[in-house]
């Protein structure tokens, strides 16, 4: 008898604990349902500033003869033979595609970097994917999630720095081994590449390593955010006074949203 009533003792605690964590995240998800509602919860638009983009090169294409026409509606022009990418247009995308990174890692999602390529491309997505806190996969064959690697990760998302397949006209292995497992692909497109394999593209130079970096930064300051974002809803209950919460996320946070309970 003995043994029963503290097996049912203990199982009475687990289910309130159990509950009390459910009802918690069922609280979080309030909180994550209307930071996705606002349209720059990250105050993106006023951290990705034209200049600095420009500063990076991020407009310089390839050569007029190597341009894929599905990145014509990302071209302003040419100059000297070479393509222009339209800056305001890869604003645009560059802040879509950082709004949804930001709102992965904010629902703790698991993000992949990957260079698809060898060299500083590489050096640069190991070095994106330590300072974020998430993975990089540096194969340039056969990308590590599609394998059966029994360490492989399972990505929410995909960053993509090198959408070009290795023989020409043929898509590589990262992209159509993420549009068989329904991966959304975050990637850097430059005029030679066809984007419509891509679901967030970023018309932008794939070969600057100013260009490149200048993209990886933004990531890894928009993951950043976002982790220290989420740590500060789940910690409501038990770090931050009621008033700090009120104060901190006033226009975030709905008023039936009771942090005491």
């Amino acid at each position: 008898m003995w043994r029963v009533g503290l097996r049912n003792q203990s199982s009475a605690v687990q289910l309130q604990a159990s509950s009390s964590v459910m009802k918690n995240r069922a609280k979080d998800n309030i909180v994550f349902q209307k930071l996705l509602e606002q349209k720059d919860c990250f105050d993106l638009k006023n951290k990705i500033k034209w200049q600095d983009m420009y500063k990076a090169r991020m407009h310089l294409g390839h050569s007029v003869i190597m341009r894929n026409p599905f990145m014509e509606p990302y071209i302003l022009g040419c100059r000297n033979g070479t393509d222009i990418i339209d800056l305001d247009q890869s604003r645009a995308q560059l802040l879509i595609a950082l709004n949804f990174i930001g709102h992965v890692a904010l629902r703790g999602g698991t993000i992949l970097f990957m260079p698809n390529s060898e060299g500083s491309s590489s050096r640069a997505a190991l070095k994106a994917a330590k300072e974020a806190g998430e993975y990089c996969d540096t194969s340039v064959n056969e990308p590590v999630f599609v394998s059966d690697n029994a360490t492989r990760v399972e990505p929410d998302i995909v960053i993509l720095l090198n959408c070009l397949g290795k023989t020409p006209g043929v898509l590589p292995r990262h992209i159509t081994g993420c549009c068989e497992r329904n991966i959304p692909i975050i990637g850097i497109v430059d005029t030679d590449i066809n984007p419509s394999m891509i679901s967030y593209p970023i018309p932008c130079n794939d070969e600057s390593t100013l260009s490149v970096n200048y993209v990886l930064k933004q990531m890894v300051d928009v993951i950043l955010n976002a982790k220290e974002l989420r740590n500060s809803i789940q910690g409501y209950g038990s770090h931050m006074a009621q008033s700090n919460i009120e104060k901190n996320f006033q226009n975030v946070v709905p008023s039936s949203y009771d942090m005491s309970s």
